[in-house]
């Protein structure tokens, strides 16, 4: 994504379907823009137009809109929230810090084994969790306007910036992946595909595969609460950080 001033504002320039949009900040100028806003959802459509400006004000949430040739066609709002410290998970960050830190640190420090080996044995070893709840970025309300669903348009949304802003939050405020809450038709029909997402680095692209999980223990009703951890990004973000006066 490349920045852009749209107005007062920085927007990121991002390709939908190889069109290119933008991604602003909601701001004041926008209110006049979202009158015929229509996702399809009630919940997702009282949000933007009645709730959204509020919201950010006071400090609930961030909320971004997606405009493609001028026009609304889509938004995401995030939130700060946490998750349970289900078994499964801590299994799931356990083995991402065993693998990864390794396959980093090859990369980052090259032949010195053994200050590998150090780094290596004080990050998984001084490496615990012991708390009741985790910290998780919520995703609270996505809308994609209805004139402009099942054309790839959502999937796009979730992999150019979603995913992208969800990592680089994380990394600079405290927190291991994303959550969400939705109906389990959505989650079927949507949110278990496989998201791709590529990052340019240097002269070379890398793809990574993210995919929403159930969380763990929920009894089968029509809303299910779905995570993605997102903790080798966060990894490589904060270990090259970490070691920047080696």
């Amino acid at each position: 994504m490349s920045t852009s001033e749209t107005g007062t504002e920085k927007c990121e320039k991002i390709y939908v379907s190889d069109e290119e949009c933008e991604i602003c900040q909601f701001t004041y100028r926008f209110v006049n823009k979202l009158g015929s806003f229509d996702c399809g959802a009630d919940e997702q459509n009282r949000f933007i137009r009645e709730l959204a400006v509020g919201h950010y004000i006071v400090g609930l949430n961030n909320t971004f809109l997606l405009l493609c040739n001028g026009k609304v066609i889509g938004f995401a709002s995030f939130s700060n929230s946490s998750l349970s410290t289900f078994k499964e998970i801590k299994e799931e960050i356990y083995n991402y810090i065993r693998d990864y830190v390794k396959t980093k640190l090859d990369e980052l420090i090259g032949e010195d084994q053994k200050t590998k080996e150090e780094l290596y044995d004080i990050i998984t070893k001084s490496f615990d969790i012991s708390y009741s709840k985790l910290p998780f970025i919520l995703l609270g309300q996505l809308g994609i306007h209805k004139d402009h669903q099942k054309r790839g348009v959502g999937k796009a949304f979730i992999e150019e910036f979603v995913i992208k802003y969800s990592i680089a939050y994380c990394i600079k405020n405290n927190c291991l992946g994303i959550m969400l809450h939705t109906t389990r038709e959505l989650y079927e029909k949507f949110y278990s595909k496989d998201f791709r997402v590529k990052f340019k680095e240097g002269n070379k692209v890398r793809e990574v595969m993210y995919r929403f999980k159930e969380v763990p223990g929920q009894k089968k009703t029509s809303m299910v609460t779905l995570y993605c951890l997102l903790v080798a990004d966060i990894i490589e973000g904060r270990l090259q950080r970490f070691l920047e006066q080696l």
